[in-house]
């Protein structure tokens, strides 16, 4: 059977490409099979994040999607590179006039699978996160970073922390991982 529909439509994910539905006699696929689902955003999540101090020695580590163990040494290998980039940022010399450096860095690593977003405090202590997908919200991963920093801020403040050591609360690693496995970062999603 062909399709008594119009030849082609419009698929939501790629606005401009035209898909050409052709049918044959022994094809077994509906004309739903061929349309995207125009509700659902693209898949994104947050596959791991760091939190990494001043001499950039690793003070939080967290991998939230657990896969292959190949994964998570290609994730740790990312997040490791990402502060090449960080420090090469922070270092570049600014003009005279020029604003202050913005905290959130913008994407630090794109690569084939993850991006690599990054944002330093004032105490040139880097918060990175890595992503699946291509499509971020700017102002959505910015409050990401801003309520990160501020999570960072109150497990520091703790007086029994011991400045620039490795961050062991598990308060301040329950409501990162509240934060970054529930806020959409697509673009449009607010």
């Amino acid at each position: 059977h062909f399709f008594a529909s119009p030849p082609f439509g419009i698929c939501s994910c790629w606005p401009t490409f035209p898909l050409l539905f052709l049918g044959a006699p022994t094809c077994n696929l509906s004309l739903s099979d061929f349309y995207c689902n125009r509700n659902s955003p693209p898949e994104m999540s947050i596959l791991a994040c760091a939190v990494v101090g001043k001499f950039n020695n690793p003070l939080f580590v967290k991998i939230f999607e657990a896969g292959a163990k190949e994964d998570d040494v290609r994730l740790h290998f990312l997040l490791h590179s990402s502060l090449d980039i960080v420090e090469d940022k922070l270092n570049t010399p600014s003009r005279p006039g020029a604003p202050a450096l913005d905290p959130f860095l913008g994407s630090l690593l794109p690569h084939e699978d993850f991006r690599v977003f990054g944002y330093v405090t004032c105490s040139r202590t880097k918060l990175l996160v890595v992503i699946s997908g291509d499509v971020v919200s700017e102002p959505a991963l910015r409050r990401v970073f801003a309520r990160m920093a501020e999570l960072y801020v109150s497990a520091v403040c703790n007086p029994f922390y011991t400045h620039d050591s490795a961050l062991s609360s598990p308060e301040f690693e329950t409501r990162l991982g509240a934060l970054l496995t529930s806020t959409p970062l697509v673009a449009g999603v607010r």
